[in-house]
């Protein structure tokens, strides 16, 4: 027997016991519906202790208000059984939109919030006067099964996130610094290889922040409060991305057509590899730094675009270093717990925040279409007077909000409902066949263990959830008694009947395909890029940069199903992102510069919004940047270059932050292009 095997044993025992806690305890207390806190133990067990307080919390507090709209509403509205029923989808639909744009384990507060005020009020729109009462009974029982769980995992092997949280840390750093080391070398098929290795990256970074949703609610003070370590840790980790996709294409500029690197560069190369692999060392970092800034000396480039890209190289490296320090010494802090920390870095965990990026159009799409698939179900509720109607248009209601995240959700729907038709058939045997011989709660554990066992350890995966949680909640025997079959068989007729109208409803109004789905994140980046070039001043440039690799995370899975060769497959947001940190580094050198630089500058910026907003606004193809615009940041480099007295001799113009910055901008957009070349006569390029 494996580990991993054991440890899926152990949480499905855990699980259970539990679940018979709470349904003792139900029982025992005269709970109108057990099956409620039985349910609520598998919906919010977790392999982490900090991820099943997290997600009790999210439950039990969205149960609450939930209950408390229910009652408000009804109370409200009870005269208006038409306007009441509008009201309590039209508060789902908020709720769910809110759920949709928030992308993190807090949307679950916002999901059990719309659900429980449908669930409570909806069946009572007609009876009123139950509304208080299963609104109440409903907060009871979801809090019951929320301690039943917390408490069980405190006494029996809790697992803390910090052990999981630090491998997956180690993890990512560990495919980041193969990466460096590939960047930095002069081997073409290295630098290949590691292009796939990107996209995972930022995609992996999505499971940090889950991570440490959880951290904070780890039971430890010292542990919670490592929050801030971990937020400041993935915004540098996440940072490492454009640092070393810069080293990457200024290295690779500096060696084309089969020159070597520069024998300074190759000498830095060579000891930052070696600081690496000695664990690196914070006491050797400014000794790194000393030798960086020796070889940055030293180095000599032969033409005007090779010297400005040099300029980059090293821009790049010294921040390459600064931050795998910061990472590292943010590693060995979460590690430990206590280990010092910087005063730069110790402000960094108190002040980081996530920026995510929001998809408003399809979150509030998500809702519509929760909305029509409710209208349609409740019309045939209506036009059949069919008892079993209630239930299939809370169905409607909730799956497109439960699937709102997925480009096409169709095929997903189609699984769940072959798994709601097996989890009903369950669910009748177990009711009606294995139920009625059960006299006494031993006997009826006894009974449950055969089954539930078996689905808490598939539970223990993530991926069979779903399948291990539906015949669960299929299962319904309040007070100890099962109603009669016709009703039961009536009720699991109308939920599969609302998930197949909600399928039909997505597919036909809000499902889109895989390039759509990457074609609005894409499209989402461009306009913040336009908007950054338009007024680079107001630009934030954490949030952004937090933002753009958010977006390349939620990209990394969609393109992997692209077919090779698809416009947007071409499309690297890696670069993006560069361009748009560049826009906001140029726009902080304007005021520094001569007017005539200042003017030029604003030309680039103008052109570069053009092109964005541009981008942004087709349906389909990727138009690449006017020749024009090319153009405009050439003229700019050379008025910046001359009015920096580049051709008198000075090394200080070639590294200005301002020329560095618009040659990045040349770089990612006209990667193809020649070289930078000023007028052959003029001094920037003699002096070059």
């Amino acid at each position: 027997m494996t580990r991993s095997t054991l440890w899926r044993g152990v949480f499905a025992l855990k699980t259970f016991a539990a679940a018979m806690l709470a349904l003792f305890v139900a029982f025992g207390t005269g709970m109108e519906r057990p099956m409620w806190a039985l349910t609520t133990v598998y919906v919010v067990s977790q392999p982490l202790s900090g991820a099943i307080r997290s997600k009790g919390t999210f439950r039990f507090v969205g149960t609450l208000i939930g209950a408390a709209v229910a009652v408000a509403l009804t109370g409200l509205l009870a005269a208006s059984p038409g306007v009441l029923t509008l009201a309590l989808v039209g508060w789902f639909c908020l709720c769910g939109y809110l759920a949709a744009v928030d992308r993190t384990p807090r949307g679950y507060l916002y999901m059990l919030a719309g659900f429980t005020a449908v669930l409570a009020a909806m069946p009572g729109v007609s009876d009123p006067a139950t509304v208080f009462q299963t609104a109440v009974a409903r907060a009871q029982e979801i809090g019951l099964g929320v301690l039943a769980v917390v408490v069980v995992d405190a006494l029996v092997f809790p697992s803390s996130v910090v052990p999981v949280l630090g491998a997956a840390v180690e993890a990512w750093l560990g495919s980041a610094e193969r990466w460096m080391l590939d960047a930095l070398a002069n081997e073409p098929a290295r630098r290949a290889a590691s292009a796939a290795e990107r996209r995972k990256l930022a995609a992996d970074a999505a499971r940090l922040d889950v991570l440490a949703v959880h951290l904070r609610f780890e039971t430890a003070p010292e542990l919670r409060s490592t929050a801030g370590v971990v937020a400041a840790l993935r915004e540098r980790t996440l940072l490492l991305l454009p640092t070393l996709s810069t080293i990457e294409d200024a290295a690779r500029t500096l060696a084309r057509d089969g020159a070597p690197l520069p024998a300074e560069l190759a000498a830095f190369r060579d000891a930052f590899h070696a600081w690496v692999a000695a664990g690196s060392p914070p006491t050797e970092v400014p000794e790194l730094e000393r030798k960086l800034q020796a070889s940055r000396g030293g180095a000599e480039a032969a033409g005007a675009w090779d010297r400005i890209v040099a300029a980059a190289l090293w821009n790049a490296l010294a921040a390459l270093v600064a931050l795998w320090s910061d990472c590292r010494a943010l590693q060995r802090r979460l590690a430990t717990g206590d280990a010092p920390l910087p005063a730069h870095l110790e402000r960094a965990a108190a002040t980081t925040r996530p920026a995510l990026h929001r998809d408003h159009g399809l979150a509030l799409w998500s809702a519509v279409s929760a909305a029509l698939a409710f209208g349609v179900t409740a019309a045939l509720w209506a036009v059949t007077q069919w008892p079993a109607g209630a239930g299939a248009a809370l169905m409607a209601l909730l799956m497109p909000m439960l699937v709102a995240g997925m480009d096409d959700p169709t095929p997903a729907l189609a699984g769940t409902t072959k798994t709601m038709a097996a989890a009903a058939v369950f669910a009748g045997v177990y009711m009606y066949a294995v139920l009625p011989a059960v006299h006494s709660f031993p006997t009826l554990a006894l009974a449950l263990a055969v089954a539930f066992v078996p689905l808490g350890f598939l539970l223990a995966d993530p991926a069979m959830a779903m399948p291990a949680l539906l015949p669960i909640a299929q299962l319904s025997f309040d007070n100890g008694t099962v109603g009669d079959f016709a009703s039961f068989a009536n009720a699991q007729v109308a939920t599969i009947i609302g998930l197949a109208i909600a399928t039909v409803v997505i597919a036909t109004v809000r499902a889109v395909g895989t390039d759509a789905g990457a074609r609005r994140i894409l499209r989402a980046g461009w306009a913040e890029l336009a908007e950054i070039a338009a007024a680079p001043r107001d630009a934030d440039r954490r949030r952004f940069t937090a933002r753009m690799l958010d977006r390349l995370g939620l990209l990394v899975p969609r393109l992997a199903t692209v077919e090779e060769g698809h416009e947007v497959a071409s499309v690297d947001a890696l670069t993006d992102l560069r361009t748009g940190l560049y826009l906001i580094a140029l726009e902080e050198e304007r005021s520094a510069l001569p007017a005539a630089a200042d003017r030029a500058v604003g030309e680039v910026l103008a052109g570069v919004a053009e092109h964005y907003a541009r981008l942004r606004r087709r349906r389909r193809g990727i138009v690449p940047p006017p020749a024009s615009l090319l153009g405009r940041v050439d003229a700019a480099l050379a008025t910046i270059l001359a009015a920096l007295g580049a051709g008198a001799g000075s090394n200080e113009a070639w590294e200005h932050p301002a020329v560095v910055a618009l040659a990045g901008i040349r770089g990612g957009l006209f990667h193809g292009a020649a070289p930078f070349q000023p007028d052959p006569t003029s001094p920037l390029e003699l002096a070059a």
